[in-house]
């Protein structure tokens, strides 16, 4: 008895779409270390395999773990469409689509200081001073 996708011999199989095929962002980083790369990526293993291909971990593949992102809720964090899947090179990037919570000693885009900057709930990035002067100023 055939399978029901496969109807001849000159048709394709069928594909259909898995569940789980979609964009996840996910923090993968080696075993007892905080410091890591965020990765959109498809699933699990391939978030890895961008991590490991690119020699960015130095410690063995079942050292290296991965995390999907979540939020503070508990909910998972679903990347945009104009983030591609692969390594988030660019750290405003990432702070704009919620993947890091700051970005530590970088530069500031008010004020230009080297000092943590963070995205606030109203779509601010800046870092805390800055917000704090915005906050007075709109009072």
């Amino acid at each position: 008895m055939k399978k029901q996708w496969l109807k001849s011999t000159e048709q394709e199989p069928i594909q259909t779409p898995k569940v789980n095929d979609m964009k996840r962002i996910y923090f993968v980083n080696e075993k007892n270390d905080y410091q890591g790369f965020a990765v959109v990526a498809e699933n699990a293993n391939q978030a890895k395999g961008y991590v490991r291909d690119g020699d960015h971990v130095d410690c063995d593949w079942i050292d290296t773990r991965v995390s999907l992102l979540k939020d503070e809720n508990g909910k998972e964090r679903i990347p945009s469409d104009d983030l591609p899947i692969g390594h988030i090179y660019e750290a405003m990037e990432g702070l704009k689509a919620g993947i890091y919570s700051y970005l530590p000693e970088y530069d500031c885009p008010v004020c230009g200081e080297i000092i943590d900057v963070y995205l606030f709930e109203d779509g601010s990035i800046s870092c805390e001073i800055c917000q704090e002067e915005n906050k007075v100023k709109g009072k």
